[in-house]
């Protein structure tokens, strides 16, 4: 299982939980749109990623998902949360 934490922030103790949960069986890939959010330093692998609400965000992570064969995406902030149900296809 390869999860993906979405707009990981300043939030490194859920990155550390699911780093040490899934050792083993799985990686733990965070993005966020800055290279100072600490918590991406955390995961396994981490991807800088726009803003988003920017053209083309979904794509990005969509990406993400392909290439790191990733099986569940997690996101932190609400916004983002309505926007993947939106676009859950």
């Amino acid at each position: 299982m390869n999860i993906l934490i979405l707009s990981a922030g300043t939030r490194n103790k859920i990155i550390q939980y699911f780093v040490k949960t899934l050792k083993g069986t799985g990686k733990v890939v965070a993005t966020d749109m800055s290279d100072l959010a600490p918590a991406i330093y955390e995961a396994d692998k981490y991807y800088i990623v726009p803003r988003m609400t920017a053209p083309g965000y979904l794509d990005v992570v969509l990406d993400i998902c392909k290439k790191e064969e990733i099986t569940g995406v997690l996101s932190l902030i609400d916004p983002e949360l309505s926007l993947l149900a939106e676009n859950r296809e």
